[in-house]
């Protein structure tokens, strides 16, 4: 079995590369406003439709008169006979 055979190559130059110089930037944060405590959407402050309110309907109907004769207060809701009989004892069994 023959060994593998190693074969030497040739190093490599190392280049150090100079990072350019950064400018630091102050962190800005920002200003945080808050005018109310609430969710809001843009379609909850749309404006409503213009309303137009329906024409008042004009009729010369009226209601008719109640004819309460001869039946008391009540109108026709009152009986006019009573069909009822006076109260009676059962008849005996013989």
């Amino acid at each position: 079995v023959a060994e593998p055979e190693v074969v030497a190559q040739p190093a490599a130059s190392v280049v150090a590369e100079v990072a350019a110089e950064v400018e630091t930037v102050a962190a800005v944060e920002p200003e945080i406003t808050v005018e109310h405590n609430h969710a809001t959407a843009p379609m909850t402050r749309a404006p409503a439709p213009e309303y137009v309110p329906e024409a008042p309907r004009h009729s010369d109907w009226q209601r008719p008169t109640f004819a309460f004769e001869g039946k008391g207060a009540a109108g026709g809701h009152t009986a006019t006979h009573h069909a009822s009989a006076a109260p009676a004892r059962p008849q005996p069994v013989e």
